[in-house]
């Protein structure tokens, strides 16, 4: 939930990251409405696509990064697909990925960089957390450490500062500003949640933390390799530019049938390793639930062959709406106890509009 008061506000602000998951609690309140919620998460993926081709395209084998580009995108639709998934994670990157193009806009003025390093780092420790201040370090000193057109002197001297800036910013936030766990003090990225809610993360999620920074070594090693084999290059260039000059509708078609196979061919390969029907099913019986559409929501949930709090809660509320409650609560798995009789037990956001509507039908209106 999102409330428009002081107390609510504060209680992200004695910790760092918690400006981003604030920002984030006010975003994904639009998803409460279909379109609404489309658009927003559309337009995350985009900014977040576009920002991706503007470092992509720095590279020379990079070309102008219309490929690259993707690569964020698709591991970020996968890792939505997760029920517990936080969207703050993708938000937070998003922020360390503008700062880090902002870097770049400025390559030519180095003085300037070497201020702001500290500067951004500073401010996306606070923001967005450790995690996310350290991906923006790495990718900093990837890309100046391995460009061909700075010295070793100026390499060196954007190490020493990032390196400097994570151990004393990291020390003072753990030791003397925040009250955080030693956990939290070099890579917090995943805001804490009750264990009922806690996302575990897979290893989708660390590719998908790691994928820019992964592809500024790849593209930097692959520029040096160009570097190296340039004339040879050169010359297969032009022989394919007039060859595909003489038969310029022949290729265009044969290179929009091979990408229209190969995203098919992802999309299909994709969905068959990361569908997870438990988590479809938890879905759609908070979907028929919301909806008062009890049948269906018992049906699915007692299909479902995995435990979920959150189908707990809406088979309870199945059970009671539809007057089955005394011959069929048992049937599902109550694991909890009566905590799933209770929901606001645990405090969670996640639970509040759950535990309202769960009340509000057992008729405890007034209490």
């Amino acid at each position: 939930p999102f409330f428009k008061n002081k107390v609510f506000f504060l209680q992200y602000t004695d910790y760092p990251g918690g400006i981003c998951e604030y920002v984030t609690n006010f975003i994904t309140q639009s998803f409460f409405y279909d379109s609404w919620g489309t658009y927003i998460l559309l337009l995350l993926i985009i900014i977040l696509m576009f920002v991706s081709k503007y470092i992509t395209s720095q590279y020379k084998s990079g070309g102008k990064g219309f490929f690259w580009m993707f690569i964020p995108v698709l591991l970020t639709i996968i890792l939505i697909h997760d029920y517990h998934f936080p969207l703050s994670v993708v938000f937070k990157i998003l922020v360390a990925l503008l700062a880090f193009a902002s870097i770049l806009s400025l390559k030519q003025k180095l003085g300037l960089i070497y201020t702001l390093i500290p500067v951004f780092a500073l401010i996306l420790y606070y923001i967005a957390g450790s995690g996310v201040m350290s991906v923006f370090l790495i990718c900093t000193v990837l890309y100046f450490s391995l460009s061909l057109n700075l010295r070793i002197k100026e390499k060196l001297i954007i190490i020493i500062i990032s390196s400097f800036s994570a151990f004393i910013i990291t020390y003072i936030g753990y030791k003397y500003l925040f009250n955080i766990t030693p956990k939290q003090k070099w890579f917090f990225i995943i805001p804490d949640l009750p264990i009922v809610l806690k996302y575990k993360p897979s290893k989708t999620f660390y590719i998908f933390v790691f994928s820019i920074p992964s592809l500024i070594l790849l593209l930097s090693i692959a520029d040096y390799c160009l570097l190296l084999a340039e004339n040879k290059i050169n010359s297969i260039y032009q022989k394919i530019k007039s060859l595909v000059e003489k038969n310029s509708i022949i290729f265009s078609l044969c290179l929009i049938v091979i990408s229209s196979s190969l995203i098919y061919l992802t999309y299909k390969i994709i969905c068959k390793k990361y569908y997870n029907l438990h988590e479809k099913n938890v879905i759609l019986v908070d979907y028929y639930t919301v909806n008062k559409q009890w049948d269906k929501a018992y049906e699915i949930a007692l299909q479902d062959n995995s435990y979920d709090y959150f189908e707990n809660i809406n088979f309870n509320r199945c059970v009671y709406n539809s007057g089955r409650f005394g011959r069929s609560f048992f049937i599902y798995p109550q694991l909890l106890g009566s905590d799933a009789l209770f929901p606001d037990k645990i405090p969670a956001g996640q639970i509040a509009l759950l535990s309202s509507d769960f009340y509000y039908e057992l008729g405890y209106v007034s209490e």
